[in-house]
């Protein structure tokens, strides 16, 4: 049954970091809770001038 939220959830996390990239944000950071059910991110958003 532990297994079970990541299992049915896990998918977010292949949705939102590219989603989170394409949106012109650099993820820097992660932090996993210690159960495994959620996970932070700490985001820069990335120059967007030209050559920046």
């Amino acid at each position: 049954m532990e297994e079970r939220p990541r299992g049915e959830y896990g998918t977010f996390s292949w949705l939102l970091k590219p989603a989170l990239e394409r949106a012109g944000f650099e993820i820097s950071e992660e932090r996993h809770s210690p159960a495994g059910i959620y996970t932070g991110y700490l985001c820069v958003k990335r120059d967007a001038t030209p050559g920046g």
